[in-house]
């Protein structure tokens, strides 16, 4: 019984992707998703994933924060309190 739900569950949400599909297709004359949107070629004939959008990303640590930005200062103040703070200040 469950079984039966659950397979008649997935027909239809593949009906409706794929009615959805050609629904896009009618109106803009392309799929929504291509082939070549996740792979050059197919996998099987040799092909590989397409990560050129990941190689144009730059790496987290390769942005250099302002030089006057690197250095913390540190100093106490008059009741004691202990204060951080990366901009220079007079204290």
């Amino acid at each position: 019984m469950i079984l039966m739900r659950v397979c008649r569950s997935l027909l239809i949400l593949v009906l409706v992707v794929f009615v959805g599909s050609y629904l896009f297709y009618l109106r803009t004359g392309s799929f929504p998703i291509s082939t070549n949107t996740f792979y050059r070629g197919s996998v099987s004939s040799g092909g590989s994933a397409d990560l050129r959008r990941l190689s144009e990303m730059p790496s987290l640590n390769s942005v250099e924060p302002p030089a006057d930005m690197k250095t913390i200062q540190q100093w106490q103040d008059e009741s004691g309190h202990w204060n951080f703070s990366n901009q220079k200040n007079n204290h």
